[in-house]
């Protein structure tokens, strides 16, 4: 997702990229952390066996084992808050707030 899917979907309201990030804000807001876990566990580890299920690897164990255990719990810990600003996009965009508004808000913006 980019920073300007929201605005695009706020152009095409009703339209496929509008639903879809719609369905996408409102499942990833509802949906508990936990069972966003289990079900990427059983997506990415179970299944494909691409990442592992549990532990931990300390860094100095080497820098690619200790990143690939990090995966899960971040993606799955950070996606609540991904659909969160998703949905504040989008219905900033759709009262007119441009992508430039939206990235730099007054507080941020070059003086």
């Amino acid at each position: 997702m980019t920073p300007g899917d929201p605005a695009v979907a706020a152009w095409q309201s009703g339209g496929v990229i509008d639903r879809i990030l719609t369905v996408f804000a409102t499942l990833g807001f509802s949906v508990p952390v936990f069972v966003v876990g289990f079900f990427l566990i059983y997506l990415f580890a179970i299944i494909s066996h691409w990442l592992p299920v549990q532990g931990y690897r300390p860094i100095d164990h080497g820098f690619g084992p200790w990143l690939v255990h990090l995966i899960l719990p971040t993606v799955a810990l950070s996606l609540g808050y991904i659909a969160f600003i998703a949905r504040i996009a989008r219905t900033a965009a759709a009262k007119g707030a441009s992508s430039y508004a939206m990235l730099f808000p007054p507080r941020f913006s070059p003086q």
